[in-house]
């Protein structure tokens, strides 16, 4: 990827997919911020004790799943650079 993790064009010709899930990514790194600035207490979220707002405890599992998929997204571009090498 380009320097601001960006695909090159390079990149992009070769995968045209990449565009879309640069852009999903950027947008799950953004709505996760959003969501710990909205609730900082889920930074250091345990559900065993922590007794959260009705809109926290929905916004967990969202920052968890948006994490789960931003690994997945980094794994297919990994995957891409390897085979288009």
């Amino acid at each position: 990827m380009g320097s601001d993790d960006s695909p090159t064009p390079e990149e992009l010709a070769d995968a045209p997919a990449l565009a879309v899930l640069a852009v999903l990514d950027h947008a799950l790194d953004v709505a996760q911020r959003a969501l710990l600035a909205a609730h900082p207490d889920l930074a250091e979220y345990d559900p065993e004790i922590s007794q959260l707002a009705p809109t926290a405890v929905t916004a967990a599992p969202v920052l968890e799943h948006a994490q789960i998929l931003r690994g997945l997204i980094a794994r297919y571009f990994l995957a891409t650079a390897l085979e288009h090498r």
